[in-house]
């Protein structure tokens, strides 16, 4: 027999109390995630579409030239060579040529190409001859790497895309796809799925204390989203392998996260860069899975293009990477400590040849340096290698990916995972520090007296709401600022007979040719090697502790086993 009481002034609760609820925030985060979805999508497929304010004689006749950007059109001209079987010819500018002018027609282009593409400058129409005007094909083969020399050695000349057989081969069912624009729009939904498998990766590194589609909602507006999207790059998919490497990695299960990490040998700079991480950790395992997972990709290729291409590959990663030192584009877009100091040091008013600096070298591998021997060192010392996630791992995997050799503005979506590891229990940052006002030297105020007092906000999200800012608001705004000093103003003879006041300014300004996330990040970085240093790591949030536990308990001291099923 049950037995149940009322309460006569009880009344239910109004239906519009649901929207106070936790399900009602979840739905909301989830609106918010489906629709940035969609607007990255749809800016994806129309970023470089025909414009309706476009001349109709320069409207192209594909409707879309984002598939012949070096950025998606080198990787699919990749995959193609193998799909064709010209696997052998991987890095040979001839078969390249062939495959390019296959895939990039003139008769996709508009009208007004087609007529002054191939006549010389003084029989072009006069609007056009000052352009560089060029076909599809040939502008591509112009980004590539190699020019089209013969070699003294007698074999055909070497060059194309930076990517190494290993990605080539990957590819291949994208270079199945006889047009690439096709190929393009593919590639790009696959990218909307992947971000999704992604932000489950983060929520899972979290244990479920950041929602699922609240980690896909950052994923989305993170600093490198919306450019990579654009161009169809493979940040998503880098990113994806890394999380979910590493999410096996914190289950205990080391064998398949090195597994998952060794696919990253389609992007060998990234590899080296993070393989940092299991190695200082100690996760021998870990890194054995990874180099034999890396080593068996690369075996793999070599039935398909066999070992010259891998030679061949080198060649035109050592011609790459001493254009890079030069290049004002490439410097410009990068995102590596070295560029920093290359974008101050270097002249540019000079030919490319003669831009070589012994200072600006010097200078980027000391920044290099800088980072990479505090964080080894710092880790070692106070870092505790039991734990996965947390301050220590987020410093180390911080380290990590600021010591990637080179990387371009798109790829700084990687470091969403280390952010995902200091993040990890973000009850951390949510909590703000009070401090009181008061002049130097005054004890403190009464506490009957009035006074001020003032809250401080989590240093690394102060970090995080910077970078989301400046990708989603200033940098379409292109903020510029500068400040003069008038203490240092100097008075010169003006060529009118008068003076003229000079003031110096510092100036700057927030464009894509800035790596403010580079700084941001060594910002953060350096706030976590002081938090280490001061002996304030808390170390990685336990598993899902029973309903019965209390959510408030603290978290400084725990600590998992290396079996996926244990509990704190």
């Amino acid at each position: 027999m049950a037995f149940a009481s009322s309460d006569r002034n009880s009344s239910p609760s109004p239906w519009w109390g649901w929207f106070g609820t936790r399900s009602a925030a979840l739905v909301a985060v989830w609106g918010l995630c489906l629709g940035f979805a969609a607007q990255r999508l749809h800016h994806a497929w129309t970023e470089f579409g025909n414009r309706a304010t476009t001349p109709a004689d320069r409207q192209r006749a594909d409707g879309n030239s984002g598939h012949t950007q070096i950025d998606f059109g080198g990787q699919w001209v990749m995959g193609r060579m193998i799909a064709t079987g010209r696997g052998p010819e991987l890095y040979h500018r001839p078969a390249q040529w062939k495959v390019v002018r296959e895939g990039f027609p003139p008769s996709a282009e508009s009208p007004y190409v087609r007529r002054n593409a191939d006549a010389p400058r003084h029989l072009r129409e006069p609007e056009a001859r000052d352009e560089d005007i060029r076909h599809d094909a040939d502008w591509l083969m112009f980004s590539f790497m190699g020019e089209d020399k013969p070699r003294p050695d007698g074999r055909p000349p070497i060059g194309g895309p930076l990517y190494p057989p290993v990605h080539a081969v990957l590819y291949s069912p994208l270079g199945l796809i006889d047009q690439p624009q096709r190929a393009y729009y593919l590639f790009q939904l696959l990218t909307i799925a992947l971000t999704f498998v992604t932000g489950l990766g983060v929520a899972r590194l979290s244990r479920g204390r950041v929602w699922w589609p609240a980690a896909t909602l950052v994923i989305l507006l993170y600093p490198g989203y919306r450019s990579g999207i654009d161009l169809a790059q493979n940040h998503v998919l880098s990113l994806a392998i890394l999380v979910w490497g590493w999410v096996l990695a914190t289950r205990g299960r080391d064998g398949l996260g090195g597994v998952v990490w060794g696919l990253l040998a389609l992007k060998p700079t990234w590899a080296a860069a993070f393989f940092l991480v299991p190695l200082v950790m100690g996760r021998w395992r870990f890194c054995l899975a990874m180099g034999l997972t890396g080593a068996a990709l690369g075996a793999a290729t070599l039935p398909i293009v066999g070992l010259q291409a891998w030679f061949d590959w080198l060649e035109v990663g050592r011609e790459a990477s001493t254009l890079y030192t030069v290049n004002k584009n490439w410097i410009g877009l990068s995102r590596d400590l070295s560029g920093i100091p290359r974008r101050m040091l270097i002249d540019y008013t000079l030919p490319e040849s003669q831009r070589s600096n012994w200072l600006a070298d010097a200078t980027g591998w000391a920044l290099w340096a800088a980072v990479f021997v505090p964080t080894i060192a710092i880790y070692l010392w106070r870092g505790d290698r039991r734990y996965r996630t947390g301050l220590g791992a987020g410093f180390l995997f911080l380290g990590a990916y600021l010591c990637c050799y080179r990387f371009m503005y798109y790829d700084v979506l990687l470091s969403v995972l280390p952010l995902a590891v200091l993040f990890a229990d973000p009850r951390y940052f949510f909590r703000p520090t009070a401090f009181e006002v008061r002049p130097v030297g005054e004890p403190a105020a009464d506490l009957l007296r009035s006074r001020w007092i003032g809250t401080v906000n989590s240093f690394p999200l102060t970090i995080l709401a910077m970078l989301l800012l400046i990708e989603n608001w200033l940098l379409h705004l292109q903020v510029q600022g500068s400040l003069g000093l008038g203490y240092f103003a100097t008075t010169a003879s003006a060529a009118s007979g008068g003076t003229a006041k000079h003031v110096p300014t510092v100036s700057a300004e927030v464009t894509l040719f800035q790596a403010w996330e580079t700084v941001l990040l060594l910002l953060l970085w350096g706030w976590c090697l002081w938090r280490l240093v001061a002996g304030k790591d808390w170390g990685e949030p336990a598993q899902a502790a029973p309903r019965s536990a209390s959510s408030a308990a603290p978290m400084s001291g725990e600590r998992i086993s290396d079996s996926p099923t244990s509990t704190a």
